[in-house]
Protein backbone atom coordinates (compact mmCIF):
# COMPACT_ATOMS: atom_id res chain seq x y z
CA UNK A 1 0.00 0.00 0.00
CA UNK A 2 1.16 3.62 -1.15
CA UNK A 3 1.55 6.19 1.29
CA UNK A 4 -0.70 8.36 -0.46
CA UNK A 5 -3.75 5.10 -0.52
CA UNK A 6 -3.31 5.13 3.39
CA UNK A 7 -3.45 8.44 3.85
CA UNK A 8 -6.94 8.73 1.70
CA UNK A 9 -7.78 5.56 3.78
CA UNK A 10 -6.97 6.90 6.52
CA UNK A 11 -9.00 10.65 5.89
CA UNK A 12 -12.15 8.41 4.81
CA UNK A 13 -12.47 6.55 8.24
CA UNK A 14 -12.22 9.71 10.01
CA UNK A 15 -15.33 11.36 8.07
CA UNK A 16 -17.09 7.78 8.13
CA UNK A 17 -16.24 6.83 12.43
CA UNK A 18 -14.83 10.56 14.01
CA UNK A 19 -17.81 11.68 14.88
CA UNK A 20 -20.56 9.08 15.95
CA UNK A 21 -23.74 11.99 15.34
CA UNK A 22 -22.53 11.90 11.45
CA UNK A 23 -23.79 8.66 10.13
CA UNK A 24 -26.65 8.52 13.13
CA UNK A 25 -30.30 8.34 12.41
CA UNK A 26 -32.45 11.31 13.97
CA UNK A 27 -34.31 10.13 16.53
CA UNK A 28 -36.02 13.64 17.84
CA UNK A 29 -37.13 16.49 15.73
CA UNK A 30 -38.64 20.42 16.95
CA UNK A 31 -42.20 20.12 17.15
CA UNK A 32 -42.66 23.57 17.93
CA UNK A 33 -40.36 26.92 18.65
CA UNK A 34 -40.43 30.62 20.13
CA UNK A 35 -37.56 32.34 20.18
CA UNK A 36 -34.25 30.43 19.87
CA UNK A 37 -32.86 27.27 19.75
CA UNK A 38 -29.38 25.63 19.42
CA UNK A 39 -27.49 22.08 19.36
CA UNK A 40 -24.12 21.15 19.96
CA UNK A 41 -22.71 17.81 19.41
CA UNK A 42 -19.54 17.55 21.69
CA UNK A 43 -16.70 20.38 20.92
CA UNK A 44 -18.42 21.37 17.77
CA UNK A 45 -20.29 25.09 16.88
CA UNK A 46 -23.96 25.04 17.79
CA UNK A 47 -26.04 25.48 15.20
CA UNK A 48 -29.67 27.25 15.41
CA UNK A 49 -32.52 25.03 14.72
CA UNK A 50 -35.94 25.55 13.58
CA UNK A 51 -39.26 23.66 13.32
CA UNK A 52 -38.83 20.44 12.08
CA UNK A 53 -35.23 20.20 12.59
CA UNK A 54 -33.82 17.02 13.70
CA UNK A 55 -31.89 15.43 16.51
CA UNK A 56 -29.06 12.64 16.72
CA UNK A 57 -28.08 11.08 19.99
CA UNK A 58 -25.25 13.17 21.87
CA UNK A 59 -26.98 16.64 21.31
CA UNK A 60 -27.08 19.09 23.65
CA UNK A 61 -29.80 21.50 23.52
CA UNK A 62 -29.94 25.13 24.58
CA UNK A 63 -32.67 27.37 24.32
CA UNK A 64 -32.53 31.42 24.22
CA UNK A 65 -33.91 34.43 26.34
CA UNK A 66 -37.71 34.44 26.08
CA UNK A 67 -37.74 31.03 24.03
CA UNK A 68 -39.68 28.16 24.61
CA UNK A 69 -39.51 24.47 22.49
CA UNK A 70 -40.92 21.32 22.16
CA UNK A 71 -39.01 18.64 21.29
CA UNK A 72 -40.40 14.67 20.03
CA UNK A 73 -38.17 11.57 20.32
CA UNK A 74 -39.20 8.42 18.43
CA UNK A 75 -40.88 6.60 21.50
CA UNK A 76 -43.26 9.48 21.97
CA UNK A 77 -41.30 11.26 24.31
CA UNK A 78 -41.78 15.05 25.00
CA UNK A 79 -39.43 17.31 25.97
CA UNK A 80 -40.37 21.11 26.88
CA UNK A 81 -37.98 23.52 27.26
CA UNK A 82 -38.27 26.39 29.36
CA UNK A 83 -35.97 29.82 28.44
CA UNK A 84 -32.49 29.91 29.19
CA UNK A 85 -32.46 26.36 29.41
CA UNK A 86 -29.77 23.90 28.43
CA UNK A 87 -30.68 19.47 28.84
CA UNK A 88 -28.24 16.77 26.93
CA UNK A 89 -29.43 13.51 25.06
CA UNK A 90 -26.67 11.40 26.96
CA UNK A 91 -27.79 7.76 25.45
CA UNK A 92 -31.16 6.74 23.87
CA UNK A 93 -32.12 4.02 21.74
CA UNK A 94 -35.49 3.11 21.09
CA UNK A 95 -35.87 -0.78 20.29
CA UNK A 96 -38.45 -1.06 18.57
CA UNK A 97 -37.99 -5.27 18.07
CA UNK A 98 -38.00 -5.38 21.63
CA UNK A 99 -39.07 -2.20 23.45
CA UNK A 100 -38.15 -3.70 26.62
CA UNK A 101 -34.39 -3.25 25.38
CA UNK A 102 -34.77 0.50 24.94
CA UNK A 103 -32.75 3.53 26.96
CA UNK A 104 -33.30 6.80 27.53
CA UNK A 105 -31.07 8.99 29.66
CA UNK A 106 -31.20 12.69 29.83
CA UNK A 107 -29.26 15.40 31.60
CA UNK A 108 -30.69 18.78 32.93
CA UNK A 109 -28.06 21.05 32.98
CA UNK A 110 -29.96 24.42 33.61
CA UNK A 111 -33.26 26.10 33.48
CA UNK A 112 -36.83 24.43 33.27
CA UNK A 113 -37.89 20.97 31.60
CA UNK A 114 -41.52 19.27 31.59
CA UNK A 115 -40.96 15.79 30.31
CA UNK A 116 -43.88 13.42 29.12
CA UNK A 117 -42.81 9.86 29.30
CA UNK A 118 -43.37 7.79 25.88
CA UNK A 119 -43.09 4.82 24.99
CA UNK A 120 -39.72 3.84 26.64
CA UNK A 121 -40.46 5.05 30.16
CA UNK A 122 -44.25 3.35 29.75
CA UNK A 123 -42.89 -0.06 29.24
CA UNK A 124 -40.17 0.07 31.32
CA UNK A 125 -39.52 3.10 33.77
CA UNK A 126 -36.15 1.75 35.14
CA UNK A 127 -35.26 2.62 31.16
CA UNK A 128 -35.63 6.07 31.15
CA UNK A 129 -33.73 8.38 33.90
CA UNK A 130 -33.02 12.52 33.75
CA UNK A 131 -30.34 13.64 35.90
CA UNK A 132 -29.76 17.45 37.19
CA UNK A 133 -26.59 17.96 39.15
CA UNK A 134 -26.40 15.62 42.14
CA UNK A 135 -29.89 14.30 41.68
CA UNK A 136 -32.16 11.49 39.63
CA UNK A 137 -35.50 11.62 38.51
CA UNK A 138 -36.81 8.69 38.03
CA UNK A 139 -40.62 8.19 36.81
CA UNK A 140 -43.90 5.86 36.93
CA UNK A 141 -45.83 6.84 33.85
CA UNK A 142 -45.33 10.58 34.36
CA UNK A 143 -45.66 13.92 33.47
CA UNK A 144 -43.54 16.10 35.68
CA UNK A 145 -41.00 19.08 35.78
CA UNK A 146 -37.81 19.55 36.77
CA UNK A 147 -35.81 23.11 36.87
CA UNK A 148 -31.88 22.85 38.04
CA UNK A 149 -29.72 25.69 39.16
CA UNK A 150 -26.04 24.80 38.65
CA UNK A 151 -24.66 27.24 40.67
CA UNK A 152 -26.52 26.59 44.32
CA UNK A 153 -26.71 22.57 42.77
CA UNK A 154 -30.70 22.79 43.70
CA UNK A 155 -33.33 20.65 41.39
CA UNK A 156 -36.98 21.63 42.08
CA UNK A 157 -39.32 19.08 40.93
CA UNK A 158 -43.27 18.41 40.79
CA UNK A 159 -46.16 16.34 38.73
CA UNK A 160 -48.50 16.60 36.55
CA UNK A 161 -49.66 13.35 36.31
CA UNK A 162 -48.44 9.83 37.41
CA UNK A 163 -45.53 10.22 40.04
CA UNK A 164 -41.76 10.84 40.24
CA UNK A 165 -38.93 9.77 42.59
CA UNK A 166 -36.13 12.38 42.91
CA UNK A 167 -33.31 10.34 44.52
CA UNK A 168 -29.54 11.92 45.32
CA UNK A 169 -26.53 10.11 47.41
CA UNK A 170 -28.55 11.35 50.72
CA UNK A 171 -31.68 9.85 50.12
CA UNK A 172 -35.04 9.49 47.80
CA UNK A 173 -38.60 11.30 48.42
CA UNK A 174 -41.41 10.04 46.06
CA UNK A 175 -43.76 12.75 44.60
CA UNK A 176 -47.28 12.34 43.47
CA UNK A 177 -49.35 14.96 41.53
CA UNK A 178 -49.97 18.16 43.01
CA UNK A 179 -46.69 18.52 45.11
CA UNK A 180 -43.54 19.13 44.32
CA UNK A 181 -39.98 18.27 45.97
CA UNK A 182 -36.42 20.48 46.13
CA UNK A 183 -33.40 18.40 46.53
CA UNK A 184 -29.72 19.72 47.36
CA UNK A 185 -26.35 19.22 47.56
CA UNK A 186 -26.22 18.69 51.25
CA UNK A 187 -29.26 17.15 51.95
CA UNK A 188 -31.79 14.40 51.13
CA UNK A 189 -34.50 15.74 48.54
CA UNK A 190 -37.27 17.41 50.70
CA UNK A 191 -40.51 15.93 52.12
CA UNK A 192 -43.20 16.84 48.85
CA UNK A 193 -44.96 19.86 50.12
CA UNK A 194 -48.21 21.03 47.68
CA UNK A 195 -47.54 23.20 44.90
CA UNK A 196 -49.51 26.29 46.41
CA UNK A 197 -46.31 26.32 49.04
CA UNK A 198 -43.72 26.88 45.97
CA UNK A 199 -42.55 30.58 45.43
CA UNK A 200 -44.06 32.40 43.10
CA UNK A 201 -41.13 31.67 40.09
CA UNK A 202 -41.73 28.09 40.51
CA UNK A 203 -45.43 28.01 40.03
CA UNK A 204 -45.07 30.59 36.92
CA UNK A 205 -42.65 28.17 34.89
CA UNK A 206 -45.51 25.22 35.96
CA UNK A 207 -48.46 27.48 34.91
CA UNK A 208 -46.25 27.93 31.71
CA UNK A 209 -45.67 24.20 30.70
CA UNK A 210 -48.49 23.22 31.60
CA UNK A 211 -50.99 25.64 29.57
CA UNK A 212 -49.33 24.01 26.56
CA UNK A 213 -50.71 22.22 23.81
CA UNK A 214 -48.54 19.28 23.20
CA UNK A 215 -48.70 16.72 20.15
CA UNK A 216 -49.85 12.74 21.59
CA UNK A 217 -46.38 11.38 23.54
CA UNK A 218 -46.58 8.06 21.43
CA UNK A 219 -44.29 7.02 18.84
CA UNK A 220 -43.41 9.22 15.64
CA UNK A 221 -41.27 8.35 12.68
CA UNK A 222 -39.48 11.16 13.01
CA UNK A 223 -38.77 12.54 9.47
CA UNK A 224 -42.44 12.00 8.59
CA UNK A 225 -43.77 14.30 11.67
CA UNK A 226 -41.15 16.74 11.30
CA UNK A 227 -42.11 16.95 7.67
CA UNK A 228 -45.65 17.42 9.06
CA UNK A 229 -44.40 20.29 11.56
CA UNK A 230 -42.96 22.41 9.17
CA UNK A 231 -45.92 22.15 6.99
CA UNK A 232 -48.34 23.36 9.60
CA UNK A 233 -46.22 25.77 10.59
CA UNK A 234 -46.41 27.15 6.63
CA UNK A 235 -49.90 26.65 6.58
CA UNK A 236 -50.38 28.81 10.23
CA UNK A 237 -47.88 31.61 8.60
CA UNK A 238 -49.97 31.64 5.02
CA UNK A 239 -53.14 31.99 7.51
CA UNK A 240 -51.53 35.19 9.06
CA UNK A 241 -50.71 36.38 5.94
CA UNK A 242 -54.08 36.67 4.88
CA UNK A 243 -54.85 38.47 7.96
CA UNK A 244 -52.75 41.24 7.00
CA UNK A 245 -53.84 41.51 4.01
CA UNK A 246 -54.93 45.04 3.36
CA UNK A 247 -56.86 45.19 -0.17
CA UNK A 248 -59.14 42.73 -1.81
CA UNK A 249 -56.43 41.70 -4.28
CA UNK A 250 -54.29 40.84 -1.92
CA UNK A 251 -56.65 38.98 0.46
CA UNK A 252 -57.53 36.36 -2.57
CA UNK A 253 -54.26 36.12 -3.42
CA UNK A 254 -53.37 35.02 0.17
CA UNK A 255 -55.96 32.99 0.97
CA UNK A 256 -55.21 30.87 -2.33
CA UNK A 257 -52.05 30.53 -0.78
CA UNK A 258 -53.38 29.67 2.47
CA UNK A 259 -55.61 27.15 1.11
CA UNK A 260 -52.79 25.06 -0.58
CA UNK A 261 -50.80 25.83 2.43
CA UNK A 262 -53.68 24.19 4.49
CA UNK A 263 -54.14 21.10 1.92
CA UNK A 264 -50.16 20.49 2.47
CA UNK A 265 -50.23 20.56 5.78
CA UNK A 266 -53.23 17.69 6.08
CA UNK A 267 -51.47 15.15 3.48
CA UNK A 268 -48.11 15.76 5.10
CA UNK A 269 -50.04 15.26 8.45
CA UNK A 270 -52.16 12.35 7.16
CA UNK A 271 -48.89 10.38 5.94
CA UNK A 272 -46.78 11.08 9.36
CA UNK A 273 -49.78 9.83 11.15
CA UNK A 274 -49.56 6.58 8.96
CA UNK A 275 -46.52 6.15 9.26
CA UNK A 276 -46.62 6.39 13.27
CA UNK A 277 -49.35 4.23 13.68
CA UNK A 278 -47.39 1.75 12.00
CA UNK A 279 -44.07 1.75 14.45
CA UNK A 280 -46.65 1.82 17.46
CA UNK A 281 -48.23 -1.15 16.64
CA UNK A 282 -45.34 -2.92 15.50
CA UNK A 283 -43.28 -1.80 19.01
CA UNK A 284 -46.81 -3.36 20.78
CA UNK A 285 -46.74 -6.43 19.36
CA UNK A 286 -43.05 -6.44 20.33
CA UNK A 287 -43.82 -5.59 23.88
CA UNK A 288 -44.13 -2.00 23.83
CA UNK A 289 -46.71 -0.39 26.75
CA UNK A 290 -48.64 2.83 24.80
CA UNK A 291 -47.61 5.95 27.30
CA UNK A 292 -50.49 7.43 29.15
CA UNK A 293 -51.29 10.45 27.57
CA UNK A 294 -49.71 14.34 29.22
CA UNK A 295 -52.24 16.10 31.17
CA UNK A 296 -54.58 18.32 29.25
CA UNK A 297 -52.99 21.58 28.20
CA UNK A 298 -56.62 23.38 30.38
CA UNK A 299 -55.79 21.80 33.68
CA UNK A 300 -54.16 24.24 36.12
CA UNK A 301 -51.27 23.41 38.57
CA UNK A 302 -50.05 26.39 40.12
CA UNK A 303 -52.69 26.05 42.89
CA UNK A 304 -53.10 22.74 43.64
CA UNK A 305 -52.90 21.36 46.92
CA UNK A 306 -52.32 17.62 48.11
CA UNK A 307 -55.66 17.40 49.46
CA UNK A 308 -57.76 18.20 46.85
CA UNK A 309 -58.48 14.43 45.75
CA UNK A 310 -58.08 11.12 47.05
CA UNK A 311 -54.49 10.03 47.64
CA UNK A 312 -53.10 6.34 46.23
CA UNK A 313 -50.28 4.91 47.89
CA UNK A 314 -50.27 2.91 44.37
CA UNK A 315 -49.03 5.32 42.42
CA UNK A 316 -45.57 5.09 43.47
CA UNK A 317 -45.25 1.97 44.14
CA UNK A 318 -41.47 0.33 43.16
CA UNK A 319 -40.01 3.82 42.63
CA UNK A 320 -35.72 3.45 42.75
CA UNK A 321 -34.35 2.34 46.01
CA UNK A 322 -31.81 5.13 47.09
CA UNK A 323 -28.66 5.25 46.02
CA UNK A 324 -27.00 5.66 49.39
CA UNK A 325 -28.19 7.00 52.93
CA UNK A 326 -31.36 7.01 54.53
CA UNK A 327 -34.84 7.18 52.44
CA UNK A 328 -36.97 10.29 53.31
CA UNK A 329 -40.75 9.69 53.99
CA UNK A 330 -42.30 10.01 50.83
CA UNK A 331 -45.99 11.26 51.16
CA UNK A 332 -48.79 9.54 49.23
CA UNK A 333 -49.38 11.29 46.30
CA UNK A 334 -52.52 12.62 45.12
CA UNK A 335 -54.13 11.90 41.72
CA UNK A 336 -55.46 14.56 39.76
CA UNK A 337 -59.45 14.58 38.92
CA UNK A 338 -60.70 12.59 36.42
CA UNK A 339 -60.37 14.62 33.03
CA UNK A 340 -62.75 14.68 30.58
CA UNK A 341 -59.68 14.24 27.64
CA UNK A 342 -59.15 11.63 25.34
CA UNK A 343 -57.04 8.75 27.23
CA UNK A 344 -54.26 6.45 26.37
CA UNK A 345 -54.63 4.71 23.43
CA UNK A 346 -55.24 7.09 20.68
CA UNK A 347 -54.04 7.70 17.35
CA UNK A 348 -50.11 8.32 16.96
CA UNK A 349 -50.34 11.70 15.76
CA UNK A 350 -47.40 13.62 15.54
CA UNK A 351 -49.10 16.35 16.47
Amino acid sequence: MTTSTFRFLFVWALFLFGSSHALAAPIAYVHELTGTLQLQYGKSAPQDLKIGSTIEPGGILSTGDQSSAVVKFEDGQLMVMQPNSRFAVRQYDFVKTNVAKSSAVFELLRGGLRFVTGMIGATNKKSFKLTAGTATIGIRGSDGYAEFDPVADAVNVAVLAGALAISNPLGTTGIGVGTFSTSTRNAAPGRPSPLAQATPAVKASLAAVAAKTLPINTPAVVQAAAKAAVAKAAADAADLAVQAATTDAERQAAQLAADQARAEADDALQTAVQEAQAVMDAAVQNGGVVPEPAAPAAESTSGATATESTSSAAEIEALPAPAAGPEQPAAAPTPAPASSGSGGGGVASPS
